[in-house]
């Protein structure tokens, strides 16, 4: 639906993917197109308030992911993640390894366990893995990683706010 401005700053949110197989936890952010890394869009849906949740598939999963205003300057992200296996396998209950970055900045500092500030922008993980990640450096940029180990389904959600 139309939404009012959440405010005059200009926000930046990381280019590319938001999720990514990573086979060394030290391994680059993959900078190719979603098309190119299997992504595939398969539609939306639109809920009672208008609000669209991007339906898509990417490898051994299923992805739903809605994003919403949250107050006057923020966001809600929520992904809802379904391992649905691949074709080759088609073993949907392995726990399988996936990468969500939940955020990116020249620098990064995390106050608090799932809280991390980086150029203007604070992201709190709201729900999902137990593990609230690790920062790491790459080029000269930080990131935010989040692994999912994904066995059956799982939700995530990410609040932005500047």
């Amino acid at each position: 639906p139309p939404a009012d401005p959440l405010g005059d700053s200009v926000v930046r949110f990381p280019a590319g993917v938001p999720l990514a197989v990573l086979g060394d936890p030290d391994a680059q952010w993959p900078t190719a197109t979603a098309e190119n890394l299997g992504y595939r869009f398969e539609g939306f849906r639109l809920d009672a308030a208008g609000v669209p949740t991007l339906m898509y598939r990417f490898s051994d999963w299923q992805i739903e992911d809605r994003i919403e205003p949250v107050g006057g300057k923020g966001l809600r992200r929520q992904w809802l993640i379904r391992n649905v296996g691949s074709s080759e396998t088609g073993r949907p209950d392995e726990p399988t390894a996936l990468t969500l970055r939940a955020h990116q900045a020249s620098k990064l500092t995390s106050p608090k366990s799932g809280i991390v500030e980086g150029d203007g922008m604070t992201v709190q993980l709201v729900s999902g893995p137990g593990d609230a990640g690790r920062i790491r450096s790459s080029g000269l940029v930080q990131q935010w990683l989040l692994p999912l180990k994904i066995n059956g389904e799982q939700k995530v959600v990410v609040e932005y706010t500047w």
